[in-house]
């Protein structure tokens, strides 16, 4: 929902920009400053790195010969917005708003045993999400205009916070009569200041529109090891403001 009202909002701004300072240049009234401010759009693939969500279930299911099914996300999309102010077109100060969609781990997990006449079963489940981290980015831009095509390497940190949920519940039968059920619901909310990396290049259809596109290292942690997620995410999106 906020995506959706943000995003054309956005663009508005962007395109207001590039029309109002391209009718500056043909009319001639625009001046060189060193000082200069680019607002920017983008929309992300993100790919989680290393998630093995599903390897300490698969580990523990082999020690009690269960049998064991997991799905955890490894892909989701992000999304953000930033505002750049540039000192001499080479340096910069980028301050953003970032969304990385939530992160699902499901696992179910079966065993069954014989001893005489008793036929022992344990059956697993959990559910659990970590929800979208949002927060603002605090960025240093480094660039290296080159006429149209403008390399930069960004980096800095990022203030987040996401909701966690998880839903556990195990049973037991004996001969297919449920002799226990037990089931665990837990929830909150985590934050934290990390580090965020990244590259890209502008390419400049004019002198005050761009196409952009880059990578970046965007990490998620708490001091308690709680959470520990790293991403990387390849985005594409449209630029606005002084070359």
């Amino acid at each position: 929902m906020v995506r959706n009202r943000l995003l054309p909002f956005a663009f508005a701004i962007i395109w207001g920009t590039a029309v109002s300072t391209s009718a500056q240049e043909v009319a001639g009234t625009t001046t060189t400053t060193p000082v200069g401010f680019q607002f920017d759009v983008n929309v992300s693939n993100v790919v989680r790195a290393a998630a093995d969500d599903c390897a300490p279930l698969q580990a523990s299911a082999r020690q009690v010969g269960a049998t064991l099914t997991c799905d955890a996300t490894s892909r989701m999309p992000a999304w953000d917005l930033n505002a750049t102010m540039t000192l001499y077109k080479f340096v910069g100060i980028k301050v953003g708003f970032l969304d990385v969609g939530q992160v699902r781990v499901r696992a179910n997990a079966a065993a069954e045993s014989v001893t005489d006449a008793f036929v022992i079963g344990s059956t697993f489940a959990q559910d659990s999400v970590f929800g979208r981290a949002r927060g603002v980015t605090l960025l240093g831009v480094a660039r290296l205009p080159m006429r149209r095509v403008v390399p930069f390497v960004e980096a800095g940190v990022w203030h987040w916070s996401a909701t966690t949920a998880s839903h556990t519940q195990v049973g037991n039968t004996v001969n297919a009569v449920p002799t226990l059920v037990d089931v665990h619901d837990a929830s909150g909310t985590v934050q934290n200041w990390d580090p965020v990396v990244g590259g890209g290049v502008e390419i400049w259809l004019s002198k005050y529109l761009a196409l952009d596109a880059g990578v970046r290292s965007i990490v998620l942690s708490t001091s308690t090891d709680l959470v520990h997620q790293r991403f990387t995410s390849m985005s594409f999106g449209i630029k606005a403001g002084r070359r």
